[in-house]
């Protein structure tokens, strides 16, 4: 199915265009809610003010960067010329999903990352010169589905030669997670409303971006309470205000202001417990890896023998121990236990993990690849920083082409608090990386690698806070070409390089890398303490079509509950 432009929409992120196909529907509840308007206390006005002041300067800072790009494209004669000037944008600037520009005599396209994420021209129709004259600018659209990359928003514009001919366009693809994390970046992570759940809704009552990110392209409703896990959202007809309700053992209270932008209309809402308990991070969950596992497996040996209503019965109805659900390849939860009922029909392919693991999309690729191990935190509130997060092993197993079977556990006994800098650190490493090659060269890049073993990531980022000392630039072969932290394994193919769970981590590096780049996790044997794990995180990019860069950073060291067939 294609999609038409809204010519109308000028917005970056916050744009207002439904993908019905991957929306859950509407989302209201028969429960019968009392609420209370209540005065909107400092902090949260703070929060408020702050999330659209934000929103609207990085929006309007994004367009305008956009069109700059678009004209300096417009002034190049080159390819490489094109090459650079993307390339050069996207590595600085990490809010960004991707840049692509597609040319108008050729009909090729250039992306940046070099492995353009998903097929976005087989879902929407590339802009011509009439579509942006009758746009009058530049063409939003989102929340839009893509391939590998979930809900995101696309924003086009056209690139004109100085005499004024239509060359071509520019996009720029973003998601409104990677925008609040690059305020929290440029903020040093102090911003007002980090401690909030976030629902932002279009004026036609679409949720744009949620921090329960399975909500976003879901259908709200005026006049209605509308669940949102423990928030509960009520369109009000004044501009801004408050209003207070019961949740399970402390009071909610939920804020809202209307905005505009760019002559769009968006609803913030805001929700923080009243009072809520702090996060203790003594022992209180018991990890069961290997009994989910089996639970997996006979679910998924059940399915290929009974067929599929028969098997999402018995998830739907209990049958199984543990955390056992079916998912469809799309993200889909399409049958869970009858405690998390309320997930089916609800789309995980934007979920993300404590330090922004896309995880549902990382469980949809390992299936693709016949099944096994995923790890991500899993955060322990709604807010868009969470405070801490708790390491979770996943396992997956394909039924068909068309779902698979999950389970859950605990990956560890307590919750690990939450390093704010890290992701951003790791991410404006890998990308200083690639920024460094396009400026200098790939073999100067390797060779200063080479010259400082024991390094760190200051190398290539200076303003980074956390000991990001794990930095390798690899060949697609799985070649390693330069090693900080291993000097000796340069020159070594690494495919044979395995975690704990016995997968190879070049490997599934290298099928990031191809998608376009993004965050991964690897859990490795700690050689100083037998039973026990760490967990590293990596953040990975092209640099071209031979060598991506990674950068990466320990996050913790656990005690490993995956015992069986593994050493230790």
């Amino acid at each position: 199915m294609r999609i038409e432009h809204a010519h109308k929409l000028l917005l970056l992120v916050l744009i207002g265009c439904v993908i019905a196909a991957l929306s859950a529907g509407c989302v209201t509840t028969e429960e019968q809610i009392t609420y209370t308007e209540v005065p909107l206390d400092s902090q949260t006005e703070k929060a408020l003010a702050e999330i659209a002041g934000g929103l609207r300067a990085m929006d309007i800072s994004s367009l305008l960067d956009l069109y700059y790009l678009s004209d300096q494209i417009g002034r190049t004669g080159t390819e490489q010329g094109v090459h650079d000037i993307i390339n050069d944008y996207y590595a600085k600037n990490t809010y960004l999903n991707g840049i692509v520009y597609y040319d108008n005599a050729t009909g090729g396209s250039i992306e940046s990352p070099i492995y353009s994420p998903g097929k976005i021209s087989d879902v929407i129709s590339v802009p011509t010169e009439e579509d942006f004259i009758s746009a009058g600018g530049a063409i939003g659209l989102g929340p839009v589905y893509i391939p590998d990359l979930g809900m995101v928003a696309l924003l086009y514009a056209p690139v004109f030669t100085p005499e004024g001919e239509y060359k071509g366009c520019l996009l720029f693809i973003s998601e409104v997670y990677l925008l609040l994390q690059e305020g929290e970046r440029l903020a040093g992570n102090d911003v007002a409303y980090g401690n909030y759940t976030i629902l932002l809704a279009t004026h036609d009552e679409i949720v744009d971006y949620a921090t329960q990110q399975e909500y976003i392209g879901t259908k709200l409703e005026k006049g209605v309470p509308n669940k949102i896990r423990d928030s509960i959202i009520i369109f009000q007809e004044n501009v801004t205000g408050a209003y207070q309700y019961a949740g399970d053992n402390t009071s909610i209270t939920t804020a809202w202001e209307r905005v505009f932008v760019h002559k769009n209309e968006y609803t913030i809402f805001l929700t923080k417990k009243d009072n809520a308990p702090a996060v203790s991070y003594e022992d209180q969950f018991t990890p069961v890896p290997d009994e989910m596992r089996d639970d997996v497996t006979a679910a998924w040996r059940y399915a290929l023998t009974s067929g599929q209503d028969n098997a999402m019965e018995r998830i739907n109805g209990g049958f199984y121990s543990y955390e056992v659900y079916a998912v469809s390849t799309n993200g889909t939860m399409i049958a869970a236990p009858p405690d998390k009922k309320e997930t089916i029909g609800l789309n995980y392919i934007n979920g993300r993990g404590q330090y922004g693991i896309p995880y549902m999309r990382q469980m949809i690729t390992t299936a693709q690849q016949g099944g096994g191990y995923v790890t991500y935190f899993d955060p322990s509130d709604n807010t868009q920083i969470a405070e801490a997060g708790l390491f979770t092993i996943a396992y997956v197993m394909p039924v068909n082409d068309d779902w698979f079977i999950l389970g859950i556990s605990p990956g560890s006994t307590n919750y690990t608090k939450t390093n704010k800098n890290l992701r951003g650190d790791i991410v404006a490493v890998a990308r200083g990386m690639v920024g460094y090659a396009h400026d200098k060269g790939v073999e100067s890049t390797i060779q200063t690698i080479v010259d400082n073993p024991g390094g760190n990531g200051t190398l290539f980022a200076k303003d980074i806070s956390t000991d990001v000392n794990n930095l390798v630039i690899f060949d697609y072969n799985g070649t390693v070409h330069a090693n900080i932290q291993v000097p000796e394994m340069n020159g070594d193919n690494a495919m044979y390089y395995t975690d704990v769970f016995g997968a190879s981590v070049v490997r599934k590096s290298v099928i990031t890398a191809k998608s376009g780049g993004g965050i991964t996790y690897d859990y490795q044997w700690n050689e100083d303490m037998p039973g026990y794990a760490d967990l590293w995180l990596y953040s990975i990019e092209p640099i071209d079509d031979t060598y991506f860069a990674l950068a990466g950073a320990k996050v913790i060291t656990t005690e490993n509950y995956v015992k069986t067939g593994l050493r230790n």
